[in-house]
C-alpha cells in the first residue's frame, strides 16, 4: 500500500533559538493503532477515501515521523488477536508516543471476532494497550471514534447497523439520503465513554475526537456535512463506477480537516508535541504532494483538473499550504489558487494546459485594457497575498492547437478584406495574478501560451527572478505571447530571466480608451526595476509600454544582454487614450536589436468611443545611457501630432547601424551626448518622418 510521504520540513533557520534548544537528537515517531477512519488507504484508480491519519503528516514539522497501523475493518479484540498490536509494539520506543483508537468495529456484536463489550471486554482491551505502551516508556494517547454522519427524519429510529463493504451503499442503512433530518444523532452510545473512563483511570490523555467531530459535522448540517464523507456520485470515478454513499468513511477533504482537529487536539492536550504541530497561523508550511492525493504524475492524456483544484481547495480549508507537483507530466485545464495556497514545481515536473479551451471557463478578467468576461488562464490566483510560484519545474501552454487556429483566422480575414482582432479565437493565457501582493515567481520555466505567457493586474509587491519565458517562433509562430505584462502593477523586480516568446518582453499596461484614465480598474505601473536579463531573438521589444499604458513611471532597465531585431525601448503613443510615461531609464546594455528606441503612434484597435475628445500622450525624462550594440537605426522618435515630449536623453550610446539613414527624431528636446553611430559622433536633424505606420502583424 502507497502511504503519504512523511514531511521533515527543514526549518531550523526560521526557528527561534528557544524551540531549537528543545529538539531531540533523535526522531520520536507517533504510532498510530486503530480503525478505517484512521488508516491509510489506497489511492490509485482515483481512490477518494483516506484516513485522518494518512493526512496527519501534512500537519507535522521537525523531528517527528507518523507510523500508521490502523486498518480497515479492525476493533480492539481483532487488532490484538491479529498480532498487529504486538507487531506495532516491537518498533516502539521509549519517548514515542502511541494514538488508539477504536470502537467502530468493536460495536459489532454479530461478528464474535471483532465485537467486545463497553465497560468490560472494550475496556481490558484498551486497558492492556495502554499499560503495554506505558512499559515501553512510551506515551499513550486514547481517542474515542469520530462520529458517523447520521440525520435520521422524524419518522425513522437511529440505527448503528453500519456496514464495511467495499461497494455499495454503506453507512446508516434506514436512512433515506433523499429524506433525512436536520438533527445528527449519536451512533455509538457507550463506546464513546469506555476511552474516557480508561485514561482516567490510567491516568493518561484522552481526546475527545467524537465531541469535535460531532460538533463540526452538526455545524455543516445535512447538505455540506456530506463534503467531508465517501458520497460519490454515478459515473465520477472509475474506482466507483455505480457511486457511492457512506457516512463512515473519510474522502480526501474530510481526512484532512480531521486531521487539523486532531493535530491541534494533540498540540493543546500534549503541550510535548506541540512544537511539531504546524498551528493554523502557519499553515503556510503545509506541504501538499498532489501524488499522494489522487493525482497522477506521466499521464499527459487524462485531465486531472479536478483532482488537482480539489487539493487547492483543501489547503486553502485548512489554511493554506504549498502544492508540490514532484516529477511528471500532469494535464489540467484552469486551476484556481487560493488565499495562503502556493505553488511548486519539482524539477522535471510539468503542468500541461489542455489544448480545448472550453476546459478554461469564462470569468471576470482583464484583456487588452480592459476589465471583461475571458477564458480563465491555467494558472489562476485572485487576490492571493503572498502567492508564490515556485520551483525547477515547467508550466506548459500546450499552445500548438489555439497558434493554429489564430493563423487561420487571420488569413480567412485577410483574403476576405475584413478586420479582425486578437480575442476572436478563444485562447487561455498561461498564468493570470489579479491582486496578488507581495508576489514571488521563482526558477520555473514558463512555455508555450496559447496566448499572454504571464499577465499580472493591479499586483505591488512582486519579485521575479531566475525564470525562463519563452515561446516558439518556428514554423507555426505564437502569436500575442508576450513573455510578462504588468497591468497597473507597482513595485516590481525582474531578474536573472530569460525571456525569448513571440511579442513584446516586458510590456507596461494599465488600461487603454479615452475614459481609462477616469475609471477605478485602470492604473499606473509604477517602480519597475528589471535588471540582468537576456532577451531572446523572437521578441517584439525589450520593454514596451502601450499599447494599453495609461502611466509608466520609474521603470529602470539595466545590465542586460539583447539578441533581438526589435527596440530595447518601445513606446506605443494611442491617439484614443490620455498617456504619460516618466522617468524611464535604460542603462548598460550590450548585444543586438532592430533599434535602440521606438516611439510611434499605435493605432490598432483605435476607437474614440463615441467622444469628442482628443487624447495625448506625454513623455518626459527618459534616459537612455552606456548603451552598446549593433543594430539596424539608432532610434525612431515620432509620435502623434499632439503629444507632449521633453527631455529625452541619449549618453554614452555607442551603435553598429546597418542604415543609420533610417534613425527619426521628430522633436527639439531630445539630446546626444557622446553617441556614436558607426564610429562618427551622432548629430540629430530634427524631423518628422512621412514613412507609414506599421501594423503588429504587417510583418507576421
Amino acid at each position: 500500500m502507497k502511504k503519504i510521504s512523511i514531511l521533515l520540513l527543514t526549518l531550523a533557520a526560521m526557528l527561534p533559538a528557544w524551540v531549537l534548544a528543545q529538539e531531540p537528537t533523535d526522531t520520536i515517531t507517533i504510532w498510530m493503532a486503530g480503525d478505517s477512519t484512521m488508516a491509510n488507504k489506497k489511492i490509485d484508480d482515483e481512490k477518494q477515501e483516506r484516513g485522518w491519519g494518512q493526512m496527519l503528516p501534512l500537519l507535522l514539522q521537525g523531528p517527528v515521523k507518523v507510523s500508521n497501523h490502523a486498518v480497515n475493518g479492525q476493533s480492539s479484540k481483532s487488532f490484538l488477536d491479529s498480532g498487529r498490536w504486538d507487531k506495532m509494539m516491537a518498533g516502539v520506543k521509549k519517548g514515542d508516543y502511541v494514538i488508539i483508537q477504536f470502537g467502530h468495529n468493536d460495536e459489532k456484536i454479530k461478528n464474535p471476532d471483532r465485537y467486545s463489550a463497553p465497560g468490560t471486554t472494550f475496556d481490558a482491551n484498551l486497558t492492556r494497550m495502554v499499560k503495554e505502551v506505558k512499559k515501553k516508556g512510551a506515551t499513550p494517547i486514547l481517542m474515542n471514534s469520530i462520529a458517523r454522519r447520521n440525520f435520521p427524519s422524524d419518522k425513522i429510529d437511529n440505527t448503528k447497523d453500519v456496514s464495511d463493504g467495499e461497494n455499495g451503499t454503506v453507512g446508516p442503512k434506514n436512512v433515506n439520503p433523499k429524506d433525512e433530518g436536520s438533527r445528527l444523532v449519536d451512533t455509538h452510545g457507550d463506546y464513546l465513554l469506555s476511552p474516557k473512563n480508561v485514561a482516567k483511570k490510567e491516568k493518561v490523555t484522552f481526546i475527545d475526537m467524537n465531541n469535535a467531530t460531532r460538533d463540526l459535522i452538526q455545524y455543516l448540517g445535512t447538505e455540506k456535512s456530506k463534503t467531508l464523507f465517501m458520497w460519490i456520485p454515478e459515473g465520477k470515478y472509475k474506482f466507483c463506477p455505480k457511486g457511492k454513499v457512506d457516512n463512515t468513511h473519510l474522502n480526501i477533504y474530510g481526512g484532512t480537516v480531521l486531521a487539523r482537529i486532531a493535530a491541534d487536539s494533540l498540540a493543546k492536550r500534549v503541550p510535548a508535541l506541540a512544537r511539531f504541530v504546524i498551528p493554523q497561523e502557519r499553515a503556510r508550511e503545509m506541504k501538499y504532494v498532489v501524488t499522494d492525493l489522487a493525482v497522477y504524475a506521466n499521464d499527459s492524456t487524462a485531465l486531472q483538473t479536478e483532482a488537482i483544484q480539489k487539493i487547492i481547495d483543501i489547503a486553502e480549508a485548512n489554511g493554506g499550504g504549498q502544492i508540490v507537483f514532484p516529477a511528471g507530466t500532469y494535464l489540467t485545464g484552469a486551476l484556481f489558487f487560493k488565499p495562503g495556497t502556493r505553488l511548486h514545481l519539482e524539477k522535471g515536473a510539468k503542468i500541461k494546459g489542455s489544448d480545448d479551451v472550453d476546459n478554461f471557463p469564462l470569468i471576470p478578467s482583464r484583456m487588452e485594457g480592459k476589465s471583461i468576461y475571458y477564458h480563465a488562464a491555467l494558472i489562476n490566483a485572485y487576490f492571493v497575498k503572498g502567492f508564490e510560484i515556485t520551483g525547477e519545474g515547467t508550466i506548459d501552454g500546450n499552445g500548438l492547437k489555439y497558434w493554429l487556429e489564430f493563423w487561420a483566422n487571420r488569413d480567412r480575414a485577410v483574403e476576405s478584406g475584413r478586420e479582425w482582432t486578437n480575442l476572436e479565437v478563444r485562447r487561455p493565457r498561461l498564468v493570470f495574478l489579479w491582486g496578488c501582493n507581495d508576489l514571488k515567481i521563482s526558477g520555473v520555466n514558463l512555455q508555450n501560451s496559447p496566448f499572454w505567457t504571464t499577465h499580472l493586474y493591479m499586483c505591488d509587491d512582486v519579485l521575479i527572478e531566475n525564470c525562463r519565458i519563452t515561446a516558439p517562433r518556428g514554423e507555426v509562430r505564437a502569436p500575442s505571447s508576450d513573455a510578462l505584462d504588468l497591468d497597473a502593477c507597482r513595485r516590481v523586480t525582474v531578474r536573472n530571466c530569460y525571456l525569448n516568446c513571440d511579442d513584446d518582453g516586458v510590456c507596461l499596461k494599465g488600461g487603454k480608451g479615452v475614459y481609462s484614465n477616469r475609471t477605478m480598474d485602470n492604473g499606473i505601473c509604477e517602480d519597475i526595476l528589471v535588471e540582468n536579463c537576456e532577451f531572446g531573438r523572437n521578441l517584439h521589444g525589450v520593454l514596451t509600454l502601450g499599447s494599453e499604458c495609461v502611466h509608466a513611471k520609474n521603470v529602470t532597465v539595466r545590465n542586460c544582454k539583447v539578441d533581438i531585431n526589435a527596440a530595447i525601448l518601445r513606446l506605443k503613443m494611442r491617439p484614443d487614450t490620455y498617456q504619460t510615461y516618466e522617468n524611464v531609464l535604460i542603462e548598460n546594455i550590450t548585444g543586438t536589436c532592430g533599434t535602440v528606441m521606438d516611439m510611434k503612434p499605435w493605432k490598432q484597435f483605435y476607437t474614440l468611443e463615441g467622444s469628442n475628445e482628443r487624447p495625448y500622450g506625454v513623455v518626459r525624462d527618459i534616459e537612455i545611457k552606456n548603451v552598446d550594440v549593433k543594430c539596424n537605426t539608432l532610434c525612431h522618435i515620432q509620435g502623434n501630432p499632439d503629444d507632449l515630449v521633453n527631455d529625452i536623453e541619449f549618453e554614452n550610446v555607442k551603435v553598429e547601424a546597418k542604415d543609420p539613414s533610417l534613425t527619426v527624431v521628430a522633436y527639439p528636446k531630445v539630446k546626444f551626448e557622446n553617441v556614436t553611430v558607426n564610429g562618427k559622433a551622432f548629430t540629430p536633424k530634427v524631423e518628422r518622418s512621412n514613412a507609414p505606420e506599421e501594423n503588429e502583424y504587417d510583418k507576421l
